[in-house]
């Protein structure tokens, strides 16, 4: 996850006062946090799947994508973080353990957050450029096309880095990620700088950006326009963009200043808070489904089916037949 621009191996913090009781803290948070969202994305995903009508939603679309690479995050990536932060060290130390974590921590949650800078940019055309995706050519052309190109590119990007790679790779049990993908294995500067400006530092302002753009012109269509019928209509998918971008840039936003400070040179810069803002990166993860559900359509009534469901007997009735 974003942590591995900085690093979460515990050796860089002694430098910095932590509580005695901070590994534990976070260890309660991680392990409560994901035991509560696995079931609110089995519950989302249910509702966004099973649904003929959900499943055919345009909008829906980048958004089970970005549900998928964060529910893959919480239940692979989350428990070798948790594993690894409790001990300090893998157990049990496999090469294809660290492979996987690697691949996970980078090409899944980069996946998902490049995948957000699209769903970001989606929802303009769907909202004021819905001529576009009328047709079943302009489906293709502007919705499933960039999407599956935007989605699959991070995945493939460091599926490439990590296991093609002609390289040796040095595993250290002792570090994060196993010391990471060029840990003695570096990269050229080049390819580092375009790393860390197309996928460390520019998604989250592009999000930032792209989402106020979408807020200004929606209200502005709202109140000037007097267009309260498509808002009305767009209203799911408009709080259903918020939440998920709020929670995206409300835990990610930090990581991303530090990471912009110490790319140029302010290697100090947050030294006394990265320990803290670190974790925030794999947050989202946690959240999100909670930032889904809470816009699905019908939720009272879904939760109360969920809650109180009571499975239909069926009677079966007896015929004589006469001879």
């Amino acid at each position: 996850m974003a942590s591995n621009n900085i690093g979460m191996n515990e050796t860089s913090a002694k430098y910095i006062y932590l509580p005695p009781s901070w590994p534990d803290i976070r260890f309660s948070l991680y392990l409560v946090g994901e035991a509560f969202s696995i079931p609110c994305y089995l519950f989302v995903f249910y509702h966004l799947l099973a649904r003929k009508a959900a499943r055919k939603t345009l909008y829906n679309h980048s958004t089970i994508v970005v549900l998928l690479f964060n529910f893959i995050s919480l239940t692979i990536g989350l428990p070798l973080i948790i594993n690894y932060s409790r001990r300090g060290f893998y157990v049990p130390f496999n090469p294809a353990i660290c492979y996987f974590h690697q691949f996970v921590d980078y090409g899944i949650w980069y996946g998902a957050i490049i995948t957000m800078v699209w769903l970001s940019l989606e929802r303009h055309i769907l909202i004021f450029h819905s001529n576009l995706v009328s047709t079943a050519r302009g489906r293709l052309i502007f919705h499933y096309i960039p999407l599956a190109c935007v989605s699959l590119y991070s995945p493939i990007f460091y599926f490439c880095i990590i296991f093609i790679r002609s390289c040796e790779h040095n595993l250290d049990a002792t570090s994060f990620l196993c010391g990471g993908p060029w840990y003695r294995c570096p990269v050229p500067a080049s390819l580092s700088w375009y790393m860390a400006v197309c996928h460390d530092i520019a998604p989250i302002p592009l999000i930032i950006v792209i989402s106020g753009c979408l807020l200004i012109r929606v209200v502005v269509q709202k109140h000037r326009l007097q267009r309260a019928n498509g808002w009305r209509q767009n209203r799911k998918m408009i709080l259903q963009f918020i939440f998920i971008a709020a929670t995206y840039i409300i835990f990610d936003l930090p990581l991303v200043t530090l990471t912009v400070m110490r790319r140029f040179g302010i290697t100090n810069f947050g030294t006394n808070v990265s320990t803290f803002i670190s974790p925030m990166a794999n947050t989202p993860a946690i959240v999100i489904s909670y930032a889904t559900v809470i816009t699905l359509p019908d939720l009272k009534q879904k939760l109360r089916m969920l809650i109180f469901y009571k499975p239909t007997q069926r009677h079966v009735t007896a015929s004589v037949r006469q001879t």
